[in-house]
């Protein structure tokens, strides 16, 4: 029997959705230590420490040339420790700090950067790279990635520790590329063939510029660093920090509640529970994750207004409550929460609106469009909170008269179906959009229709030429004129059907202080380590 969904009185749950800054007047102390698990985002300590462990979690062994401030508002240096952009932001500097040194005592220099560049972009070093419309434009790369050439010759030695980045055409998105390639010593490397790369020794006990050392693993419990006394920003306050593998949510909660784990990632349905306790800071952090419908554009009876309408007969709100819970925040918006680019009061929010939804229908009905047929929604999320979504979903709508068939598919199928034939009409899915506002094309630029990205089948010229705009300048300003036209007319034209922003939970136990968690990448690479510290 399915449940009633429509008019039902629930009691919103409203949570600070704010960074966990835990600080104390006390003067910050040197020693002690701090243990994390943060479940299934806990790297696989089963595995060797490969490039994508550290970039998932591996820290805070390796740095980057630059990297976001931890509530990610700006970019801050790192091994850079400046960098300038040309004024038609084809040319990027890095001015190298001369007072890094690795784990091993070996002089940091920029042969380390351009080699560890080069080594990743390397066709046959399997990476996850942010921003690869940025990465594209690198002159030579692609020269490099068809062997004509082993070098890439934009990526330059300049005289005073300059590193220079040269791209073929104007992009203002290149600096989140900056911040998120990891730097790795050349002289431990640089002998081995990139197809190896993976493979090597090396990653059992991985050497770095950061401010700990890795010091040991044990596999399917836990991985140690210990502070770096040499780190360029000065010695580290704690001692040692330990990452734990805690993926079994219960345990996590109980260790972390008897003050075995100082900071863990909470489950939604313990939030509450933890927010009690007089020893911990709770806090929800919506992330850059957003969820929502995709449409097979393909099927041009269910044009804007039918797409506005399915949103009008949802209640996103209500929806997000009672199903995805403190897990989730309600939105409209492709571009999630990159505050400086929220055209806020410049768009017409869809609302709960059946009569408008009805209305919508009614025309497209009488303009011959839309002929009232069932509509298949399908996803490939096969857990019960998905499937309690969708049902909910078809009671809404069945409220304005459309029938809708869910439907819960493999990643194949969807691929399939969704991507490749367009047999069904829309999906409930997941894209990423942050902390850089440009990361919203993947989803809606027409240079990244499928296969070139996870666009299935939307196109719009004037989004495509704003995108580009923006892509053009480097200044802030300029761009955030653009990324709002280009969010107005997106959602005016329900390019996707944004219901949520996923959000991430954490605790921490008050001992802990100067723990900064952002809210827009869930890595704690971001969280300016260095300076945490305990009451011991």
């Amino acid at each position: 029997m399915k449940r009633k969904w429509l008019g039902i009185a629930v009691v919103l749950i409203v949570v600070a959705m704010l960074p966990i800054v835990v600080l104390g007047d006390e003067e910050p102390t040197y020693g002690g230590q701090i243990s994390l698990s943060f479940g299934h985002h806990t790297p696989d300590i089963d595995k060797a420490f490969t490039p994508d462990f550290i970039n998932n979690g591996g820290f805070p062994v390796m740095s980057t040339l630059i990297r976001w401030k931890w509530d990610s508002s700006a970019f801050v240096p790192d091994l850079a420790e400046s960098w300038t952009i040309s004024e038609d932001a084809t040319t990027y500097t890095c001015k190298i700090r001369d007072n890094v040194k690795w784990h091993d005592g070996t002089v940091f220099t920029p042969d380390d950067v351009v080699w560890s560049w080069t080594i990743q972009l390397h066709p046959d070093v399997p990476t996850s790279m942010v921003n690869p419309g940025a990465i594209a434009k690198i002159v030579g790369l692609q020269d490099y990635k068809d062997g004509k050439v082993d070098y890439i010759a934009g990526i330059t030695i300049k005289p005073e520790n300059i590193v220079e980045f040269k791209l073929s055409e104007p992009d203002g998105t290149f600096l989140s590329s900056l911040a998120h390639l990891r730097i790795f010593p050349r002289h431990l490397l640089m002998n081995i063939e990139p197809r190896d790369l993976l493979l090597a020794d090396f990653w059992q006990h991985p050497i770095g510029t950061g401010p700990f050392k890795f010091s040991q693993a044990v596999p399917g419990e836990y991985y140690e660093c210990v502070r770096y006394d040499d780190y360029y920003g000065g010695r580290p306050y704690l001692d040692k920090i330990i990452v734990k593998s805690l993926v079994d949510s219960a345990t996590r909660v109980l260790r972390f509640e008897r003050g075995e784990t100082d900071i863990i990632e909470i489950p939604p349905d313990q939030i509450t529970y933890l927010q009690g306790l007089p020893n911990v800071e709770v806090r929800v952090i919506p992330t850059p994750k957003i969820r929502g419908l995709e449409w097979v554009f393909k099927k041009t009876d269910i044009d804007a207004r039918v797409r506005t309408a399915i949103m009008k007969a949802l209640d996103v709100p209500m929806l997000v409550n009672i199903i995805i819970g403190l897990g989730g925040t309600p939105l409209e918006l492709v571009n999630s929460i990159t505050a400086w680019a929220l055209p806020e009061g410049q768009y017409e929010p869809w609302g709960y609106d059946p009569e408008g939804a009805r209305a919508l229908l009614e025309e497209a009905r009488q303009d011959g469009v839309w002929t009232n047929r069932p509509i298949e929604i399908q996803t490939y999320y096969p857990d019960d909170v998905y499937r309690s979504l969708l049902e909910a979903m078809q009671s809404y709508l069945a409220a304005v008269g459309i029938t809708m068939n869910p439907k819960v598919v493999d990643d194949a199928t969807h691929m399939k179906e969704f991507y490749e034939e367009f047999t069904t009409d829309a999906a409930l899915t997941a894209t990423w959009c942050g902390p850089d506002p440009s990361l919203m094309a993947d989803m809606i630029s027409s240079a990244n229709l499928y296969p070139a990205g996870w666009n299935g089948s939307y196109s719009n010229p004037e989004i495509d030429t704003l995108l580009d705009l923006a892509a053009g300048t480097a200044d802030q300003e300029v761009r955030k004129g653009y990324y709002y036209q280009v969010q107005k007319i997106a959602h005016d034209d329900v390019a996707m059907g944004a219901m949520w922003a996923v959000s991430f939970a954490y605790g921490v136990n008050k001992r802990c202080h100067n723990v900064f968690i952002g809210d827009q990448v869930p890595n704690p690479q971001y969280w300016q380590v260095e300076k945490w510290w305990v009451d011991e």
